[in-house]
């Protein structure tokens, strides 16, 4: 079971429960008669998602990795890899890739 409230509500339960109400029962009533939490059903008929709270990742999955097999190569070589020094290369990356982010090209980091 979860931590919250809306994660131990079983799916076949919500699923019932939009149902019921698609076919005219209240919501009030349908999260009531199937043991679900009211605003979760509500969010689930409008098929709303909590909005993502970070930026959206400006390296693709390849070039992570890349970087972080160059930057496991540095340090199997005995160089002492810190947090700046892997933000400088990241940064360095970007700037040369040319990627932008929030309209601006000059990317700090």
């Amino acid at each position: 079971m979860g931590g919250r409230p809306y994660l131990n509500d079983k799916k076949e339960n919500m699923e019932k429960a939009i149902e019921s109400v698609k076919k005219g029962i209240s919501k009030f009533r349908a999260s009531q008669n199937f043991k679900v939490l009211r605003t979760t059903l509500i969010d689930k008929i409008r098929e709303s998602r909590p909005l993502k709270s970070s930026r959206p990742c400006v390296l693709t999955a390849d070039n992570e990795q890349l970087i972080a097999k160059t930057l496991g190569v540095v340090s199997d070589w005995g160089f002492p890899v810190t947090q700046q020094d892997i933000r400088q290369v990241v940064a360095k990356f970007v700037r040369k890739e040319g990627t932008v982010r929030d309209g601006r090209t000059t990317n700090q980091v």
